[in-house]
Formats: C-alpha cells, structure tokens, sequence
C-alpha cells in the first residue's frame, strides 16, 4: 500500500489520489472516514476503538476527509472544520486520556487539498506497550484489526499480547547486550583502535517484527556519519551499510552501522582517551557531539521511513580509573570505578525530540559516576549551555 512506503511528513494529496485511482480497500493497515468523530461518547469511543486497533495489530492510516462505499473510496471530499488545530487537539487530547496504558508515537497530518479544504491523516504505529484498551467513560475494551476492520479482542489474543510486549522489549535488551559484548571482545565490523569506547545505540521498537528490513544499498555517498568525524568513508557490508573514519594504519577511530531492520550503532574510540598522561573524559565536548550524533541519527531514520518510538541506548567501555576533564580549572572528580557504564534506556516518541534535554539523564549519571552531582552543560533551569 502506497502509504506504507513513505514517511507521514511527506504524504501528500497525490497520495491520497493515489488510493482513490487504484481503489485501494479498507483492511488491515487503513481505513477513511467521511467526518472527524463528533462530542457524543459514542463517536469518542468509536475514534479510540480505530486507534487502538491499529497500534494492538499491525499499524496503519487512519484518514479523515475521504468517502467509501463498502470500503472502497470513492471521493476525496476533504474537511471544512473553522479551527483545524484545535480539531486536532481534541482528537490527541482524547489518545491521551482515553486510554490505557498510554499510546505514544502517534503521527498526524493535516494535508490542504486543491479545493480548499483539508484530509488529516493519522499514522498509528504497532504499539510497544501492548496492549491498549479504551477507557473512556468506562467502556474498558480492547479491540484488535483484520482485513474486515477492528474487532473486539478475545482472551487468547489477549494473552498473547501481553507476551508479545515482554518479549519486544526483551529484545531489545538482548540486541544491546550482545553488541556491547561484540564490541568488547573486538567483534566489530572493522577493526577498532584500542582504548575506551563510547557507544550509542538508536534502535526502532519495530525493528525484530518480522519482514522488517530497509533497503541500505543505495544510502552510500555520505548520508550517515560516524559520531565524532572530520570525514568518512562508507561501504556495503552483510549488515546493511557501514560508515568509519581510519587511521593510515588501517584501523578505524570511530564507526557506524545502519542495519537493516532499521538498527543504528555508533561507536566512537577518539573522544574519551588518555591527555598528557591522564585518563580524562572531556565531558562537556563528548556531551555536544553525542547530541549532534543522536540529532543526526534520527533525521537519517526518518528520511529512511523509519518509525518511532525509538529506544536510544549510551553506554561507555573501559573506562575504569578515568575522571571528568573540566579545562576552566574545576576539579576533575574521584576516578570512575568500574570498567563498563550501560546507561537506562531512553525511549523517543517523535523525531523532534530535544536531544540535549532528552539526553540529560545519561550524562548526569557519567557525572556521578565520577563524583559530581550533575553535568555542568546545563544551568540552573537546566537549560544546555554547552556550547557556551
């Protein structure tokens, strides 16, 4: 399905031609509707019973603003609504609050026609937090989807849900184990300088649904760009595409691989390293190119089709014995203790996340761990000041 293949940003009328020209059906991973659902309960639990349809199966398009006969559509008639934002608003006010446990990563789009008026687009991703019900005014549902539209879920897939979400985000966890164990014993996709290694990991709850895969062959020419880089060179591997910076000696300082089912890992070996004799991590210009990085990384997701949530994982190898490198003459902090630092795991519900307020909590914990309250990239109102 046509919409399937493009990110929400760039969906446009010609889209929505598109369906109506092929007569592409109501089923599984779309359905139209004529109007936006009204105040009454029963069209706000009619709206909450498509959404969670979409994210308790497989995702999908939900479109206002387009007519359908027994599925078919069969004009795209658009919406005259007098305040489209707050059109809007109520719809995400009503995700928000009328369900159980929390949807995130919806997308919506207002897209305006030739005629004037507008069709709103909502993308509503699989869910990780499986599964949701509908709990507005008591009516405590859960509803799945097939190809003939929602349905009220029975036990059996219910339970089955319940396991899927456990397992999803076991995955998730089992992938960052492995590659930090990978990575630790030089199991790497080019060969690495020795020394501490920062590694960064952005990884798409979608990413282990099976027959999920993007097509990495023609992402070369410089599209992704290792963490901390003057300039780099990319190639084709059986991971997908492989982006590194090298020394004369053949040996990378810094890489980054994009997998094919959408998995990112950045590994840098250049920022944390040993300065005239000490083991000093300089903090606040580490923090600032991890925050680019990150910022980056989500742009190339998106431009890649990726959805969100996204779960972005930091954590930093071999650095036992080192401390905070502060040049304005602070003190450098106690030694960190222990070799390996995995951080919590951070989950993005929107590309326009602010990587410098979202990363926050990461980097507070890199600074106790050598002695200091909190990072020193940030003021009093915990505003990032590090490129001051």
């Amino acid at each position: 399905m046509a919409l399937n293949d493009k990110p929400l940003a760039s969906i446009s009328e010609a889209d929505l031609e598109y369906l109506l020209e092929n007569k592409v059906r109501e089923g599984k991973d779309i359905e139209y509707k004529r109007s936006l659902p009204g105040n009454a309960d029963s069209d706000k639990k009619e709206f909450l019973a498509d959404v969670t349809s979409f994210a308790n199966t497989n995702g999908g398009h939900l479109i206002y603003g387009i007519e359908e006969t027994g599925g078919v559509p069969t004009a795209i008639l658009g919406l005259t609504v007098p305040d489209l934002d707050a059109a809007i608003q109520r719809l995400e006010s009503l995700i928000r609050d009328g369900l159980q446990p929390r949807l995130t990563g919806v997308q919506i789009k207002a897209i305006l026609l030739a005629g004037g008026t507008h069709a709103i687009v909502f993308h509503l991703p699989r869910s990780w937090a499986l599964p949701h019900r509908v709990v507005l005014g008591g009516h405590d549902k859960f509803y799945g989807r097939s190809m003939t539209g929602k349905y009220p879920l029975d036990v059996p897939e219910l339970r089955a849900l319940f396991s899927l979400s456990d397992t999803l985000a076991e995955r998730v966890r089992s992938f960052r184990a492995n590659r930090l164990s990978a990575i630790s014993s030089d199991e790497m996709p080019i060969e690495m300088v020795q020394g501490p290694k920062t590694v960064l990991h952005l990884v798409p709850l979608n990413a282990f649904t099976p027959g999920v895969s993007y097509e990495t062959s023609g992402l070369q020419n410089g599209q992704i760009a290792p963490i901390y880089s003057s300039g780099s060179r990319d190639r084709l591997n059986f991971d997908g595409l492989l982006s590194f910076t090298e020394l004369s000696s053949g040996s990378a300082q810094s890489y980054v691989q994009v997998f094919r089912n959408g998995c990112i890992e950045a590994v840098d070996a250049r920022m944390i390293r040993e300065h005239e004799g000490k083991r000093l991590i300089p903090a606040n210009y580490w923090e600032k190119h991890l925050i680019g990085a990150a910022k980056s990384y989500l742009r190339f997701h998106e431009q890649l089709g990726v959805q969100p949530p996204i779960v972005l994982m930091l954590s930093v190898l071999g650095v036992r014995g080192y401390s905070m490198y502060l040049p304005w003459g602070t003190r450098e902090g106690h030694p960190i203790d222990r070799a390996n630092l995995v951080m919590p795991e951070i989950i993005l519900e929107t590309f326009d996340s602010d990587m410098s307020q979202t990363m926050r909590p990461l980097f507070d914990a890199l600074w106790n761990a050598s002695g200091h309250s909190q990072s020193t990239s940030y003021n009093d109102q915990g505003k990032w000041v590090g490129d001051n």
